[in-house]
């Protein structure tokens, strides 16, 4: 009875490099399907798990690792009398490491709505694996990323109980936003527990005040402000962030040419006009004295005679669908400023399961206007 590790990937990039790592620390290659032929074909020794088990994949693929060999090898306690036992009475061995990588219902999900391809995407045996191995992680390494193979491979030799309790919160992270991913794109508005996907983009340079962190996520499935394009200037921080939300908010609310200018959450002006010029100088004849250091917002494009009239004042940040090249010349003079384009989109009218407002420890969920390209 040797070490086993079984390997089952949708991205298999890394891959054969990784088994053999593990087959040179001794250890025996479960695999699967595609991902076996592949390490086969590389030269792995490879016991497939139709092989191991003595069951034939069924349904298409859908059921192959679902089976007592497999989640019991996992799952069971070492150590524990009782499940020692049973163990033996079954031949089940134990499988000490899991790399697992899950079918990708999100690239499908941002590319179709098809409901027959988006359900043969969602990945069951996957999530099932990651999760089981998670549970055990007191015995089992779970390995749910294709960038933590490095680390594994640097640390293997030390790798203790906190190092695979690590990886193991990395997997159940990774099959709850899985999961909500499911929930957002198929829009189960009935259950009460929400589903939100959110994927980390980037640590902040601090938070509302210097002394805080930050971090911003993105819904993968939902167009905001993360999908803006930064044309100009120095890193965005938190405060301009959630300025530029307020803008965005405004700017798509008009089908007229509008423009608005936010400080500190609060808009000190907003109008529309005839262009985007007529649009600003109303807008700043508002609150001028408060627009200074504000952000603007456009719901159009920057143009040559807008962006002469912002050179002359000062302003953190100015958001637009789109920029004129000779106006970006002009602005970008201007080393302190940051231009953002953002995607054009329209409100429609229908509840968000997205938009959500913070409390202390818990969320309020509002019906408001989700967005549409």
């Amino acid at each position: 009875m040797g070490k086993k590790a079984l390997i089952s990937v949708w991205d298999k990039d890394n891959a054969v490099e990784f088994a053999e790592f593990l087959q040179d620390k001794g250890y025996e290659i479960l695999s699967t399907g595609s991902t076996g032929k592949l390490l086969k074909d590389n030269g792995i020794d490879v016991t497939f798990i139709e092989e191991y088990t003595k069951s034939k994949e069924m349904f298409g693929g859908r059921v192959k690792t679902l089976h007592p060999m497999v989640h019991g090898g996992i799952l069971y306690v070492r150590g524990n009398k009782d499940h020692e036992k049973t163990a033996q009475e079954f031949n089940i061995d134990p499988i000490d490491i899991v790399v697992v990588n899950l079918y990708p219902f999100e690239a499908t999900a941002l590319r179709t709505d098809d409901s027959d391809e988006l359900i043969e995407n969602i990945d069951i045996g996957g999530p099932a694996m990651l999760r089981s191995a998670a549970k055990n992680f007191k015995s089992v390494l779970v390995v749910s990323e294709v960038k933590d193979y490095k680390e594994v491979m640097d640390k293997f030799d030390d790798i203790d109980e906190e190092f695979r309790k690590r990886y193991a919160l990395k997997a159940f992270a990774k099959t709850a936003y899985y999961d909500s991913l499911i929930i957002e794109k198929f829009k189960l508005k009935s259950a009460y527990e929400l589903g939100i996907p959110l994927k980390h983009i980037q640590n902040l340079r601090y938070g509302e005040n210097p002394a805080q962190s930050a971090k911003f996520y993105k819904n993968p499935l939902n167009i905001g402000i993360a999908d803006a394009e930064q044309l100009h200037g120095k890193e965005l921080s938190y405060n301009n962030i959630l300025d530029i939300d307020v803008v965005y908010r405004m700017i798509i609310e008009f089908d007229k040419t509008a423009c608005v200018i936010v400080k500190h959450n609060t808009p000190c002006g907003a109008a529309v006009g005839k262009d985007v010029t007529d649009a600003y100088e109303k807008a700043l004849s508002c609150d001028p004295i408060s627009a200074f250091g504000g952000i603007i917002g456009i719901n159009g494009s920057v143009n040559i005679e807008l962006a002469k009239k912002i050179s002359g004042r000062f302003y953190e940040v100015v958001v637009a669908f789109d920029f004129e090249e000779k106006a970006l010349e002009i602005l970008k003079s201007k080393k302190n400023i940051r231009l953002i384009k953002v995607k054009k989109i329209k409100p429609k009218k229908s509840p968000s399961e997205t938009d959500l407002k913070s409390l202390l420890k818990y969320l309020l969920q509002p019906h408001k206007t989700v967005f549409q390209t």
